[in-house]
């Protein structure tokens, strides 16, 4: 679990079953008050991007993240064909779910 107030941009966590990466963070506290953070967002399964408010003290779980270098070997219609350099392994990823 990771507290919110050490979200940053970048971070991974998982909420409500999906895994969001922080693009934005802001954090405010107003008089005598709890702070609260406020987190732009991207989901990773959908693409989608949203707001989410958390109070200060509030913990989300962090998702484990791994990445892989890849080559690119050819376009395959609407997909794309990759290869894991230390496997050899090739995967197939539509077009439209990659970020250039």
């Amino acid at each position: 679990m990771i507290n919110v107030n050490d979200l940053k941009p970048g971070v991974t966590f998982k909420l409500d079953g999906n895994i969001y990466v922080v693009l934005e963070f802001q954090h405010s506290k107003q008089g005598r008050g709890q702070a609260n953070v406020k987190v732009k967002a991207k989901d990773l399964r959908s693409g989608s991007t949203t707001i989410k408010s958390f109070t200060g003290g509030e913990k989300v779980e962090k998702a484990m993240i791994d990445k892989v270098s890849m080559d690119y070997l050819y376009n395959s219609g609407d997909s794309i064909v990759l290869m894991d350099q230390d496997t050899f392994e090739q995967i197939e990823i539509p077009v439209a779910d990659v970020e250039w």
